[in-house]
Protein backbone atom coordinates (compact mmCIF):
# COMPACT_ATOMS: atom_id res chain seq x y z
CA UNK A 1 0.00 0.00 0.00
CA UNK A 2 1.32 3.41 -0.91
CA UNK A 3 1.47 5.81 1.99
CA UNK A 4 0.98 9.51 1.75
CA UNK A 5 4.36 11.09 1.71
CA UNK A 6 7.04 13.28 0.31
CA UNK A 7 10.20 11.92 -1.28
CA UNK A 8 13.12 12.82 -3.53
CA UNK A 9 13.70 16.10 -1.76
CA UNK A 10 16.35 18.01 -3.66
CA UNK A 11 17.84 21.29 -2.51
CA UNK A 12 18.97 23.95 -4.94
CA UNK A 13 21.21 26.25 -2.92
CA UNK A 14 21.38 29.81 -4.14
CA UNK A 15 24.99 30.97 -4.37
CA UNK A 16 23.80 34.28 -2.94
CA UNK A 17 23.09 33.72 0.76
CA UNK A 18 20.69 36.70 0.77
CA UNK A 19 18.50 35.17 -1.93
CA UNK A 20 16.06 32.29 -1.37
CA UNK A 21 17.04 28.71 -2.15
CA UNK A 22 14.65 26.20 -3.72
CA UNK A 23 13.56 22.66 -2.85
CA UNK A 24 12.00 20.21 -5.32
CA UNK A 25 10.22 17.07 -4.14
CA UNK A 26 7.72 14.37 -5.05
CA UNK A 27 4.40 14.10 -3.22
CA UNK A 28 2.21 11.00 -3.10
CA UNK A 29 -1.47 11.25 -2.18
CA UNK A 30 -1.50 7.83 -0.51
CA UNK A 31 -4.58 5.58 -0.30
CA UNK A 32 -7.11 8.41 0.04
CA UNK A 33 -5.39 11.40 -1.50
CA UNK A 34 -3.94 14.32 0.36
CA UNK A 35 -2.92 17.93 0.27
CA UNK A 36 -0.03 19.93 1.63
CA UNK A 37 -1.32 23.16 3.10
CA UNK A 38 1.93 24.63 4.35
CA UNK A 39 5.60 23.96 4.91
CA UNK A 40 7.99 25.17 7.57
CA UNK A 41 11.61 24.45 8.37
CA UNK A 42 13.76 24.77 11.48
CA UNK A 43 16.55 25.70 9.07
CA UNK A 44 14.82 28.62 7.37
CA UNK A 45 13.05 31.79 8.45
CA UNK A 46 10.18 31.17 6.00
CA UNK A 47 9.11 28.56 3.46
CA UNK A 48 6.71 29.33 0.62
CA UNK A 49 5.10 26.99 -1.90
CA UNK A 50 5.40 28.42 -5.40
CA UNK A 51 4.31 27.50 -8.88
CA UNK A 52 6.00 28.69 -12.05
CA UNK A 53 3.48 29.58 -14.75
CA UNK A 54 3.70 30.88 -18.28
CA UNK A 55 1.61 34.03 -18.54
CA UNK A 56 1.68 36.10 -21.69
CA UNK A 57 4.93 34.48 -22.74
CA UNK A 58 6.60 35.31 -19.41
CA UNK A 59 7.56 32.92 -16.65
CA UNK A 60 5.99 34.15 -13.43
CA UNK A 61 6.27 32.64 -9.98
CA UNK A 62 3.08 32.66 -7.94
CA UNK A 63 2.60 31.45 -4.35
CA UNK A 64 0.17 28.53 -3.98
CA UNK A 65 -1.92 27.74 -0.91
CA UNK A 66 -1.99 23.97 -1.32
CA UNK A 67 -0.48 21.14 -3.32
CA UNK A 68 -2.91 18.27 -3.84
CA UNK A 69 -2.41 14.68 -4.95
CA UNK A 70 -5.22 12.24 -5.69
CA UNK A 71 -5.32 8.74 -4.18
CA UNK A 72 -2.33 6.77 -5.42
CA UNK A 73 -1.08 9.71 -7.49
CA UNK A 74 2.50 10.92 -7.22
CA UNK A 75 3.13 14.52 -8.18
CA UNK A 76 6.66 15.54 -8.98
CA UNK A 77 6.20 19.26 -8.35
CA UNK A 78 9.17 20.09 -10.55
CA UNK A 79 7.19 18.85 -13.58
CA UNK A 80 4.37 21.22 -12.79
CA UNK A 81 6.64 24.07 -11.88
CA UNK A 82 5.89 23.56 -8.21
CA UNK A 83 8.67 24.07 -5.73
CA UNK A 84 9.41 25.44 -2.28
CA UNK A 85 11.25 28.69 -1.74
CA UNK A 86 13.32 28.87 1.44
CA UNK A 87 13.97 32.36 2.78
CA UNK A 88 16.59 33.09 5.43
CA UNK A 89 18.30 29.72 5.21
CA UNK A 90 20.63 29.20 8.18
CA UNK A 91 24.40 29.18 7.70
CA UNK A 92 24.47 25.72 9.27
CA UNK A 93 22.04 24.37 6.68
CA UNK A 94 24.00 26.00 3.86
CA UNK A 95 27.22 24.44 5.12
CA UNK A 96 25.63 21.03 5.61
CA UNK A 97 23.80 21.39 2.27
CA UNK A 98 20.85 19.77 3.98
CA UNK A 99 17.47 21.10 5.09
CA UNK A 100 14.77 19.63 7.34
CA UNK A 101 11.22 20.40 6.28
CA UNK A 102 7.90 19.97 8.05
CA UNK A 103 4.93 19.54 5.70
CA UNK A 104 1.52 20.42 7.16
CA UNK A 105 -1.22 18.27 5.66
CA UNK A 106 -4.86 19.19 5.09
CA UNK A 107 -5.96 16.56 7.63
CA UNK A 108 -3.90 18.20 10.35
CA UNK A 109 -1.04 15.72 10.36
CA UNK A 110 2.58 16.64 9.73
CA UNK A 111 5.28 14.94 7.71
CA UNK A 112 8.93 15.65 8.44
CA UNK A 113 11.50 15.04 5.72
CA UNK A 114 15.05 15.99 4.94
CA UNK A 115 16.59 16.90 1.60
CA UNK A 116 18.68 14.06 0.24
CA UNK A 117 20.74 15.79 -2.43
CA UNK A 118 21.57 18.91 -4.34
CA UNK A 119 19.95 19.94 -7.60
CA UNK A 120 21.92 21.26 -10.54
CA UNK A 121 22.76 24.94 -10.28
CA UNK A 122 20.73 25.54 -13.42
CA UNK A 123 17.31 24.04 -13.84
CA UNK A 124 17.01 22.64 -17.37
CA UNK A 125 13.26 23.24 -17.44
CA UNK A 126 13.59 26.91 -16.56
CA UNK A 127 16.74 27.62 -18.56
CA UNK A 128 16.90 25.85 -21.92
CA UNK A 129 20.43 24.79 -22.77
CA UNK A 130 22.29 26.87 -25.34
CA UNK A 131 22.25 25.43 -28.86
CA UNK A 132 25.78 24.06 -28.62
CA UNK A 133 24.65 21.72 -25.86
CA UNK A 134 21.65 20.29 -27.67
CA UNK A 135 23.52 17.30 -29.08
CA UNK A 136 24.82 18.72 -32.35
Amino acid sequence: ATTTGVSDLTLRLNANAEAPSAVYFAFNGGPTGGAITGVSSPDAARVEMHETRMEGGLMTMVPVERIEAAAGQTIAPRERGLHLMLFGLSDAARTAQKVRLVFRMADGSELTAETSGLAEATDAAAHPAPAEHSGH
